[in-house]
């Protein structure tokens, strides 16, 4: 048996990376970015079992509060494709505060209660790259919809942009 750092398992060494994955104890969120380091070459459908262990039960209040999130996005957002919206959230549940904080802003620089899309949309260059994108509709002039996005970078998202991990953007749709 070979015993893993930051793990609370054993699992045998193997060639075949037979491990059970209701024997492995998650380990610490400081060691789950860094899970191939730690597991080494491990069968894809052993990991499916070990990552689904590590995701949050459905009727946890962690889901629940991701819902309520959601379901509030909605109110202000269109979403384009809602099932992939809402999936792509699920998968980077970080953005939700990001996408509140970025229609407050929004507001500001297109004024109140702005038309903005949600949608996933693939990265053309890298085909296995998704990102969100908040399209905000206007009919302005192009001259003025362009400063008015300009100041909304220089004031607020050049410094936020970071907390979107590069799973975010935002750009104008014109009327």
């Amino acid at each position: 048996m070979v015993k893993l750092e930051n793990f609370r398992g054993e699992y045998p060494k193997s060639t075949q990376a037979s491990i059970n994955a209701a024997e492995i104890q998650p380990p610490p969120s400081y060691v789950r970015t860094r899970w191939r380091d730690r597991l080494g070459p491990v069968a894809p459908e052993v990991l499916t079992d070990l990552v689904r262990g590590w995701l949050p039960d459905p009727g946890s209040s962690t889901v629940q509060a991701l819902n309520s999130d959601i379901e509030e996005i909605e109110k202000i957002y269109e979403l384009t494709r809602k099932t992939e919206v809402v999936n792509f959230l699920t998968t980077y549940p970080f953005l939700t505060d990001l996408l509140f904080e970025a229609f407050g802003q929004v507001e500001k620089f297109f004024g109140p209660n702005p038309q903005v899309t949600l949608e996933v949309v693939q990265d053309l260059e890298a085909t296995d790259e998704r990102e969100l994108v908040a399209s905000i509709h206007t009919s302005l002039p192009p001259d003025e919809a362009l400063d008015r996005l300009d100041q909304l970078d220089d004031y607020w998202w050049l410094d936020a942009m970071t907390k979107a991990q590069g799973n975010f953007c935002i750009n104008l749709e014109f009327l």
